[in-house]
């Protein structure tokens, strides 16, 4: 794994994970009060840390996690460091340990060591799935698509093909262009969970980039057919048909795309572009419209659009598409 920053999302996704009391860290009866304890499951860290720090030489290591994360609660981030690590004193494998103290070393401002912290607590145990959710969390904030695509295949070898885990194997090798492992994956998704739309359609996206038109087309028409209130699906067979210059076909996927999601501006400029194609200007310049409304950088599609009207010296149409040009991205 390359070294990187953690963010703050990952903490987050920790710190909801652990600040409820779980039965695993439930101290022993000479380690805390039964008030402590419920002064805990309230977040009154204050109180906690008030019953607990002093005794803190005595405390076993479920007493230390709850006192750690009191400390976490109460944003005494080194606090909670070195609760931490008293902890991992009593067994440097606690891989629970492990992934609190990444989440504290982390607001401490030690990056670093709080990615090591998480990578170490998933190599101990392969199984503990808040750790590599946390990494998860951090490589798709900084679009690692590579560490991402790591990670799921451990997931998969650690919980077995898992729907989340299929899908997520099926886009990221996709998108990444590692085709065989794509196609590996997409069509175990489609076998596995036949009712996962993104399956199909990454699968015909990998299918069109190497070559083989005929089976994507067969994949993504499926999609389409057996998907129709998928923006996805729809969009992407309207794409594909559109590259093919099957317009009349292009266009009703198009409008289907605008009608499983009104704020698709994707779906609007396929209309815009193929609804111009098919020399439906008015139609055209409402969905041109659209996109605009939706997102001011769509000005770079309707200058296109009027560039081509333009060009065909259709003077009729080209004035409303030029004022549109003018006031889209204001």
């Amino acid at each position: 794994m390359n070294n990187f920053n953690l963010s703050v999302g990952i903490l987050f996704f920790l710190l909801n994970h652990t600040l409820d009391l779980n039965p695993a860290l439930a101290l022993s009866a000479d380690s805390y009060t039964l008030e402590t304890e419920m002064n805990f499951n309230s977040k009154k860290f204050d109180q906690v840390i008030k019953d607990l720090s002093p005794q803190i030489e005595n405390l076993d290591r479920k007493g230390l996690l709850m006192l750690g994360q009191a400390y976490f609660g109460s944003a005494d981030y080194q606090s909670a460091v070195n609760t931490y690590n008293a902890a991992l004193s009593l067994n440097a494998k606690d891989f629970e340990a492990k992934t609190l103290l990444a989440e504290a070393l982390f607001k401490s401002g030690k990056k670093q060591e709080a990615l090591v912290a998480l990578k170490e607590a998933v190599e101990i145990n392969s199984k503990y799935v808040p750790a590599y959710k946390a990494l998860i969390s951090q490589y798709e904030s900084i679009s690692n698509k590579y560490e991402l695509r790591l990670l799921y295949q451990d997931m998969i070898d650690s919980f077995g093909e898992k729907s989340e885990y299929v899908l997520k194997a099926c886009e990221l090798n996709t998108i990444s262009g590692m085709h065989d492992m794509a196609k590996n994956y997409c069509q175990k998704g489609i076998n596995k969970y036949p009712n996962v739309v993104n399956n199909y359609v990454n699968l015909g996206l990998t299918l069109k980039d190497t070559g083989e038109i005929a089976e994507a087309e067969r994949y993504l028409k499926l999609a389409a057919e057996k998907f129709s209130e998928s923006e996805l699906a729809q969009i992407s067979y309207a794409h594909l048909l559109n590259e093919q210059k099957n317009f009349i076909a292009a266009y009703k996927h198009y409008i289907k795309a605008s009608q499983s999601n009104p704020n698709s501006k994707d779906a609007y400029i396929g209309i815009g572009k193929t609804g111009l194609e098919l020399k439906k200007f008015d139609e055209s310049l409402s969905a041109y419209k659209k996109a605009c409304f939706l997102d001011k950088t769509s000005v770079t599609e309707v200058r296109r659009a009027a560039n081509i009207i333009r060009t065909s010296k259709n003077r009729k149409n080209l004035e409303p598409f030029e004022k549109l040009a003018e006031n889209c991205h204001k």
